[in-house]
């Protein structure tokens, strides 16, 4: 995991390089795309660096009003609630970053600023680490370690992970797959994404993408076998991690040998689960093309008899009757075992702990001051106890309390 991922248009390399440094110097790490190797994949390197970062600098210039790739980095980053935006020249911030608070750097550094240092500040908070801010879940998480009981006896299934927007899904799934790495599993993620031009099977690629970096050349040859060239397809850098000539690799598309590449995947995570429990954790399952779904559908049929077990989640609240996840959805329920979670806003008390974690205080403590029990108890309305908006309302909580507004005492 990073600390943060700074966004910017290339036009600009000259004015983050400065801020860059300054990041740096506090002892804070920071991937800008200048980490990016030769030859590497700059489209799933870049996705990946955006979900393992605490936050997400969004450098706001004349040329970054032009930028796509830009406006693609900070929508995959407001998904997320990372976003910090700075504002670089003086230019109008865009209508989905207004109502956010922005660090502004316009002047800096040919003119010394406090602004500079409050980012600073900003960002070492956000990547502190955050192991206390899973509060509540506790029938999900049940369900979730019961199935994953039966997973690791050779009983595989999937967990679909359900709930409105901003509810905890991903965190709840991350939380899910912490406990499964530590009793000896295999995660693997795979992410759907709202914005167009995302190629067929997407999360299934990056799935199969975090498997392949897993293992050794002579491992991958071992769980491919005679499905190598179906997989290359799907995922042309096997082609050369298994030394196979371009007469290996399968005639026609993609979608001309659906079958063929169905039966392959499946195979190869038959053959990872016969070595050790795998995971395999769909995220925003909402916004997959049909061909995801459709995998998903075949290699659901198979994991029952595997170490195997899917973890999808989704909106439930964006499932219409025109929804291609709908389909899915049933197809799953008659495939074998499928555990059902929705999540709903966290309880009072536990909003208020959520709240109460963001100030340092444990659970013996009591924040007092300007934040009176009762006024806590609040925030659960307030934010309708969801998650996603407790912490923006604990970013808030952050800053009364660095301002001597609120304070903890025993």
């Amino acid at each position: 995991m990073v600390d943060v991922f700074v966004s910017y248009a290339h036009e600009d390399v000259r004015r983050v390089e400065p801020l860059v440094g300054l990041l740096q110097a506090h002892g804070l790490d920071v991937w800008w795309d200048r980490n990016l190797e030769p030859g590497s994949r700059f489209e799933s390197s870049i996705e990946a660096a955006i979900d393992s970062a605490a936050c997400v600098l969004i450098a706001l210039t004349e040329h970054a009003a032009q930028s796509d790739w830009m406006r693609a980095e900070a929508a995959a980053a407001q998904e997320r609630d990372k976003v910090i935006p700075v504002l670089l020249d003086d230019v109008p911030l865009p209508l989905s970053l207004r109502a956010l608070q922005v660090a502004d750097l316009r002047e800096w550094p040919d003119v010394s600023c406090n602004e500079a240092e409050r980012l600073v500040h900003t960002i070492a908070e956000r990547a502190q680490p955050s192991g206390s801010d899973f509060i509540g879940r506790m029938d999900a998480l049940q369900t979730f370690e019961a199935a994953l009981d039966a997973t690791l006896n050779g009983r595989g299934g999937v967990v679909m992970l359900a709930g409105e927007p901003g509810i905890g899904k991903t965190r709840c799934a991350e939380e899910f797959a912490r406990i499964a790495e530590d009793r000896g599993s295999l995660v693997l993620w795979g992410r759907c994404y709202e914005q167009p031009g995302a190629p067929a099977y997407w999360p299934w690629l990056q799935v199969l993408r975090e498997y392949v970096d897993a293992h050794t050349d002579d491992e991958l040859r071992i769980a491919t076998g005679s499905n190598a060239s179906a997989l290359v397809a799907l995922v042309p850098e096997l082609a050369e991690r298994l030394s196979l000539g371009q007469q290996s690799i399968g005639d026609g598309s993609v979608v001309d040998n659906q079958y063929r590449l169905f039966d392959a995947v499946s195979r190869v995570i038959a053959r990872a689960a016969g070595n050790v429990p795998v995971v395999v954790v769909l995220d925003d399952l909402h916004w997959a093309d049909g061909s995801s779904l459709a995998l998903l559908e075949y290699v659901a049929k198979d994991v029952r008899r595997q170490r195997c077990l899917m973890v999808c989640t989704y909106r439930d609240v964006e499932v219409t009757r025109k929804s291609p996840i709908l389909g899915t959805l049933g197809e799953l329920g008659r495939s074998g075992r499928v555990d059902r979670i929705r999540l709903t806003g966290l309880s009072a008390e536990e909003t208020e702990r959520l709240l109460a974690c963001s100030l340092g205080c444990t659970d013996s403590e009591v924040c007092r001051g300007s934040h009176p029990p009762a006024d806590r108890r609040q925030s659960a309305v307030r934010t309708r106890s969801r998650p996603c908006t407790c912490r923006r309302a604990r970013t808030i909580e952050r800053r009364l309390h660095r301002r001597g507004r609120a304070r903890c005492q025993t």
